[in-house]
């Protein structure tokens, strides 16, 4: 007598299937739980922080603008009024880097061909909020202008 008497289409299902709707499941949770999403600041986004970094750095710009001249610096404080002593670099014409989740203020300088266009900063009221910074380049080559939006709680 057997107990597991699966068809081929039940196993199919239970191989294939299931793990695909899982995989798609977490990836529509993680989506709503970033910056903007509708569970952006539940419980369930702030344990996803504990291992998911959910800041990130949007750069968006029109033709004439040189991708390879900007340059996005970032630094952190928690004393309010100290400047850090080392910003780091999250992007530097191709390479982008996500800034750490902290709590505290946090820095932003924006570079374009080695000039300095603007510097804002936010702060961050947990260490488990992330922040969507969007960067958006307009203008011409010669003098750009940059608006920031920062989307998140």
């Amino acid at each position: 007598m057997k107990i597991n008497n699966f068809t081929r289409k039940q196993k199919f299902f239970g191989a294939i299937i299931v793990p695909v709707f899982g995989v798609f499941g977490l990836c529509i949770f993680v989506i709503q739980c970033r910056p903007g999403g509708r569970w952006e600041n539940t419980h369930a986004a702030h344990f996803l922080a504990l291992f998911y970094n959910m800041n990130s750095v949007n750069i968006y710009t029109k033709d004439s603008i040189v991708e390879k001249k900007i340059r996005v610096e970032w630094g952190s404080t928690s004393p309010l009024g100290v400047t850090p002593k080392k910003f780091i670099t999250l992007f530097d014409g191709n390479k982008s880097n996500k800034p750490k989740q902290v709590y505290g203020w946090n820095l932003y300088r924006v570079y374009y061909d080695g000039k300095e266009l603007r510097s804002f900063q936010y702060f961050n009221t947990n260490y488990w909020y992330g922040h969507s910074v969007n960067i958006y380049f307009k203008g011409e080559e010669v003098s750009p202008d940059v608006e920031v939006v920062v989307v998140g709680p």
